[in-house]
C-alpha cells in the first residue's frame, strides 16, 4: 500500500512542524513522519536540566507562542509539551522510521523500516543535527569498570556510578552535566579551548534583545560577523561559567590526551582515576539512508569558497544539474574541526511554495541538518517568509 503526497516531511521537530504549519496553509497535501513515539520525545529524553538556550520569546513556532515568561528559558520537559501542543491539527505519522530514501522517476520514496511505503513530489528531511552520538577512540582505552555513557544517554545522578565522574566537553551541555553532578560526586570537567560565554542582559534587557534588534541573529553565515559568531562559538552565560563552575568544586582541568590503565591523562599531566565518563562530544549526521538517484550524498571536501557554491546551486535550478553535496570544514583555533553538510538535489515541483518553506526551517536555524529539495523549473526569487 503506498501513500502518496505532495510533500514528505522526516522528523516532528520543531523544524518538521513549522514547515507543516506553512503546507497546511498553503493548502498543499503533505505527512510528517517522526521514529519516536510520541511528538517531543526527541526532548523529553534529554538530560533533566536541560532548558532551552533561546528564551521563549524566541523559540515559539510560527502562529503560536510560547507561554510564559518571555525573557525565560523553557525546561525541555515544557518544550516538549510545547510541540505536542502545536502539532494538533497537523499531519503527524509518529513512530514511523524512514529507513529508506529514494527517487523513482518524479516521485521521492520513502520507505518505513516496517515496509510501508510513502511517495511525494517533494521531501524535507528535518530529522535534527543531534542524530549519532560522537565519541573519540580514546574511549576504548578506559577498562570495562569505568562506566561511560554520551550525553545523549544521561539523565541525572542515577545515570552514573558512584565515585569521581569526569565529564569531556565543555560546551554548555558538558557544563550543565558537570553542574547537575556536583551536589553528590566528585566532578571534573575536561575542556579545550577558552569558552567565550555572553551575559543574561545588557542595561536592563536581554542579550537575545540585543542581538535581535542589532540584527546580529540574521547575519549570513558567510558574512565577516557570521564568521565571527562561529569561530567564538558563543553560549549564554546561566551560571556555567568557569567561576560559577569551581564555586561548585568542579575542578576544571584541560583536555583529556590519553588513558593509561584507569588513569585519564590530561594535557598539563594531571591524572584522574574516575568512576564514571560522560563524554559530551557531540553529535554526527547520519544520511546514508538516504539514496537519490544522480545524487551522492558520500561525504566529500570542497574549499569554503562560496562562488562555486553559487554557481552549484544556479545550475540544479536552471535544471543543469541534479544535485551535489557539499562538506565544509572549518579549523578551530584550538585545531578541532567542525562539520557541515549541505545537500542539494533537483526535483519538478508544482508549487513554488515548497522552496519558501525550505528557506524558512534553515533561517530559523532549528536544524543544521535539513535537506533542500528545490524545483529546477522554478525562476521566482525566494521570498522571505520568516517575517510570517
Amino acid at each position: 500500500m503506498r501513500a502518496i503526497y505532495d510533500v514528505l516531511v522526516i522528523g516532528a521537530g520543531q523544524a518538521g512542524l513549522a514547515c507543516a504549519y506553512f503546507l497546511r496553509r498553503a493548502g498543499v497535501s503533505y505527512l510528517v513522519v517522526d521514529a519516536h513515539p510520541a511528538i517531543g520525545d526527541s526532548w523529553r529524553n534529554r538530560y533533566a536540566s536541560l532548558k532551552l538556550f533561546t528564551p521563549r520569546s524566541m523559540s515559539g513556532l510560527p502562529g503560536t507562542p510560547l507561554p510564559g515568561d518571555p525573557d525565560g528559558y523553557a525546561t525541555k520537559d515544557e518544550f516538549a509539551d510545547y510541540l505536542t501542543r502545536y502539532a494538533d491539527g497537523l499531519q503527524v505519522a509518529t513512530g514511523t522510521r524512514v529507513a529508506k530514501l529514494r527517487k523513482q522517476g518524479q516521485w521521492f520514496a520513502g520507505t518505513t523500516d516496517d515496509g510501508r511505503l510513502f511517495s511525494s513530489s517533494a521531501v524535507i528531511v528535518a530529522s535534527g543535527a543531534f542524530q549519532k552520538p560522537r565519541i573519540p577512540a580514546l574511549a576504548a582505552h578506559f577498562p570495562a569498570d569505568v562506566r561511560q555513557l554520551h550525553v545523549a544517554d544521561f539523565q541525572d545522578t542515577s545515570s552514573v556510578a558512584d565515585g569521581p565522574v569526569l565529564v569531556i566537553g565543555d560546551g554548555a551541555s558538558g557544563r550543565d552535566v558537570a553542574i547537575s553532578l556536583a551536589g553528590s560526586h566528585f566532578g571534573t570537567l575536561s575542556h579545550g579551548r577558552r569558552r567565550k560565554l555572553f551575559p543574561e542582559r545588557i542595561l536592563g534587557r536581554s542579550t537575545w534583545w540585543w542581538l535581535q534588534r542589532l540584527g546580529l541573529l540574521r547575519a549570513r553565515a558567510d558574512s565577516l560577523i557570521g564568521r565571527r559568531m562561529r569561530a567564538i562559538d558563543p553560549f549564554p552565560d546561566r551560571g556555567n561559567d568557569d567561576r560559577s563552575m569551581k564555586r561548585l568544586v568542579i575542578v576544571l582541568e584541560p583536555r583529556l590526551e590519553a588513558v593509561e590503565g584507569r588513569a585519564a591523562i590530561f594535557a598539563d599531566g594531571t591524572r584522574l582515576m574516575p568512576g564514571t565518563v560522560v563524554w559530551a562530544t557531540g553529535y554526527s549526521d547520519e544520511i546514508s539512508w538516504m539514496e537519490i538517484d544522480g545524487v551522492s550524498f558520500a561525504v566529500f571536501t570542497q574549499p569554503d569558497d562560496l562562488e562555486a557554491d553559487l554557481k552549484l546551486f544556479r545550475k540544479v535550478l536552471a535544471g543543469q544539474r541534479d544535485g551535489y553535496t557539499i562538506e565544509k570544514r572549518y579549523l578551530r583555533r584550538d585545531s578541532s574541526i567542525v562539520h557541515v553538510v549541505i545537500h542539494v538535489a533537483a526535483m519538478s515541483a508544482r508549487r513554488h511554495s515548497i522552496n519558501a518553506i525550505s528557506v524558512l526551517a534553515d533561517r530559523l536555524m532549528i536544524s543544521h541538518s535539513l535537506s533542500l529539495f528545490v524545483a529546477p523549473d522554478c525562476r521566482c526569487k525566494m521570498p522571505d517568509v520568516t517575517s510570517g
